[in-house]
């Protein structure tokens, strides 16, 4: 028996080693630097790119002006939208819609064919028939920088700001 014990002790200490070893390792091992992705808070947004600068970002409703007047918004409303290259899409606040939509020169943007799913959320309709009216009727889209997109039409602004997951994106230290 005693010869057995010191074969069983001689395996458990090479175990012990073994592992020891494992965690020598994985001490030792360089771990990637990630690169800083922020945006300087001091710098203004990289400007808007001209090829794809739509297609380029996911966008969230931060601003909506209707016929001269701001309409509050709360942060609880979430109005997006998505621009694929022939297909713009996304939530009104309540429902999802989908379009298509055609750029042209000068900044042109023309939205045809609107059509939404048929929920009811209580207290989002009004202001969701609203903002696709004014989408629906688009005339111009302009981006005064990568991170912010204006559209136009005759009775209204609507202004997003580039989001990711839901989140609208900031330069560092200050909201705009």
């Amino acid at each position: 028996m005693t010869r057995r014990w010191m074969v069983i002790m001689a395996m458990a200490g090479l175990f012990f080693t073994a592992c020891k070893n494992d965690k020598q390792d994985e001490a030792t091992q360089v771990t990637p630097v990630q690169q800083d992705t922020t945006v300087n808070a001091t710098t203004p947004p990289p400007p808007a790119n001209e090829m794809g600068a739509l297609e380029a970002e996911s966008w969230r409703l931060t601003k909506f002006v209707e016929t001269g007047t701001v309409l509050p918004l709360s942060d609880s409303l979430f109005i997006t939208v998505d621009f694929d290259g022939t297909i713009v899409s996304g939530i009104g606040g309540c429902n999802q819609y989908r379009a298509n939509y055609t750029k042209g020169e000068g900044n042109s943007l023309q939205i045809d064919s609107l059509s939404t799913s048929k929920r009811l959320c209580k207290g989002l309709m009004g202001m969701e028939k609203r903002y696709l009216s004014i989408l629906g009727k688009a005339g111009a889209y302009n981006m005064p920088d990568s991170l912010t997109l204006e559209i136009k039409s005759a009775n209204g602004l609507l202004t997003f700001r580039a989001a990711e997951n839901g989140v609208v994106k900031y330069l560092q230290g200050r909201k705009q």
